[in-house]
């Protein structure tokens, strides 16, 4: 998974990506943690509720929470964990890695996360996330079609102001 974090922050292409467990990620103070930590023992504060778009009864809502990983290269933007927690069961909690432009609302990042993959949709994002495995010509990369969620063009728009 990092190879394909690191294929998209070098072109610089605003990505949320689901990760397991096993995965690790740089935090601020240069060390590495695992994510199963973050699932393990979640922040208790900070969540706040968001959809994640509408299902066949209307809007999904969970709470969510992001925390600052260590800096990209790329000046101006900014990598997260990014946690989504059900609200009948807070016990549930699902991770994800993000990698944005600074000031991409929470709002925003809980949104692209909802948006179904390219294998389990047909809209709009889903053709980005073809286009975007074509031009990577790197067959190592095609494993992870199912989990991309590309963020889409006008989430650079919807910045804090």
């Amino acid at each position: 998974m990092k190879y394909l974090r690191v294929w998209l922050e070098a072109r610089p292409i605003g990505y949320v990506l689901a990760v397991s467990g096993k995965d690790t990620v740089a935090v601020p103070d240069w060390r590495q943690r695992r994510i199963g930590a973050y699932l393990a023992d979640p922040p208790i504060e900070r969540w706040e509720r968001w959809s994640a778009g509408d299902g066949a009864k209307g809007p999904r809502y969970y709470d969510w929470v992001r925390l600052l990983l260590i800096a990209p290269l790329v000046a101006g933007w900014r990598r997260w964990v990014l946690l989504r927690r059900s609200v009948a069961d807070p016990t549930e909690v699902t991770a994800y890695v993000c990698f944005a432009p600074v000031g991409t609302t929470l709002a925003t990042l809980a949104r692209v996360a909802g948006t179904p993959s390219w294998l389990q949709s047909r809209t709009a994002m889903s053709s980005q996330c073809v286009r975007l495995y074509s031009q990577a010509f790197d067959p190592r990369l095609h494993r992870y079609k199912s989990g991309l969620r590309q963020l889409p063009s006008n989430a650079y728009r919807d910045l804090d102001q």
